[in-house]
């Protein structure tokens, strides 16, 4: 007999299969072909941007921010490593500068609490991460994964896609409990919680049953003629 949180994963990702009208996972993946190339076209920026660059560089967000007179170019970076650039001057600020502009109040308030360290980037990176941000905003402001909840009660699942690798990854959340599974291609290949091995193996061998509606999908497309217009209306 299963456990009780391993219950409520194995009933909360059997939701995920109730769902009969959307896409598979390897069809919204080829919607998401534009979406994709976008993405990595930042990573592509941040390897040549000077910033030590490692397995774990994640890119977490990309923001514009507005602190006081000035605007800034938030990226967030795996690991609480961020680069702050000066929107208006064009130029990547050091952890001095950016404690000579910004009070430690507001440093929180769009960075968060905890330890964060800030590097420098040269700055042909410093234009081209302004001018694809401002070329794709769209695309960046709806953040840098695919996210697909469902609910029982107060129990939540997550079904995410990354949208630069198109790896995908599974959660669930109960109260104080959380458990990611990791995937390797469509195959599970880890997790960061506790759940009975055979939830698990359900998991490995339907997560390609997962439909994912239509409307999540749509959410993050490029659409990149229909920006075009717009822009050319503006």
């Amino acid at each position: 007999m299963l456990d009780k949180w391993s219950r409520k994963q194995n009933n909360l990702f059997n939701r995920y299969l109730r769902v009969k009208d959307g896409l598979s996972i390897d069809e919204a993946k080829s919607e998401l072909v534009d979406t994709q190339e976008i993405w990595i076209k930042l990573y592509e920026i941040l390897y040549r941007s000077g910033f030590p660059v490692s397995e774990y560089s994640r890119i977490e967000n990309i923001r514009i921010i507005s602190d006081r007179d000035n605007i800034y170019l938030v990226i967030d970076i795996f690991s609480n490593r961020h680069i702050v650039i000066d929107f208006v001057n064009k130029k990547s600020l050091s952890e001095a500068e950016i404690a000579t502009r910004i009070s430690s109040n507001d440093i929180l308030n769009f960075i968060g609490e905890g330890s964060f360290s800030f590097e420098v980037i040269n700055d042909e990176a410093v234009n081209d991460f302004i001018d694809l941000y401002m070329e794709n905003r769209e695309v960046y402001d709806k953040g840098p994964c695919l996210t697909y909840e469902i609910n029982k009660g107060k129990d939540k699942g997550y079904f995410s896609m990354d949208l630069a690798t198109q790896q995908i990854g599974l959660s669930f959340v109960s109260g104080e409990k959380v458990n990611y599974f990791f995937f390797q291609g469509d195959t599970v290949d880890g997790m960061s919680g506790d759940c009975d091995r055979r939830v698990a193996v359900n998991i490995n061998d339907r997560i390609n049953n997962i439909l994912i509606p239509y409307s999540v999908v749509d959410r993050y497309k490029a659409y990149k003629d229909s920006m075009k217009l717009k822009k050319v209306k503006e």
